[in-house]
């Protein structure tokens, strides 16, 4: 495997290569990788405007990724409540069944 064909980058990072549009090719790319590893998901902005339309870009990616049958993997401090009441219901159930969920107990190492 190529490693074009891996990508890694925060939720955040992704959120600012759909709002960029002279990134937005980023964003195409990264949407259509063999793999991507998303951190920190729950730490970017829900929605952007560009020129006056709402979109919500890391939902769009988990819907397209999810239709796509790609592989992602995801890091997110959100438990189950706080991801559908942030994404909504659909994405959500998308989630349950795309993704084998690992949740770790324990203290924080970052404080």
């Amino acid at each position: 495997r190529k490693i074009e064909d891996v990508r890694f980058l925060t939720a955040k990072e992704l959120y600012d290569c759909y709002r960029d549009e002279s990134r937005k090719n980023h964003y195409i790319g990264v949407s259509e990788a063999k793999v991507v590893f998303i951190d920190d998901l729950g730490c970017e902005p829900e929605k952007c405007l560009i020129y006056g339309t709402e979109y919500t870009p890391i939902r769009d990616f988990i819907y397209y990724r999810y239709d796509h049958q790609l592989l992602t993997i995801i890091s997110t401090n959100l438990d189950d409540n706080a991801l559908t009441n942030r994404y909504g219901e659909r994405v959500w159930d998308r989630m349950k069944e795309a993704f084998d969920r690992i949740l770790y107990a324990g203290d924080s190492y970052r404080g």
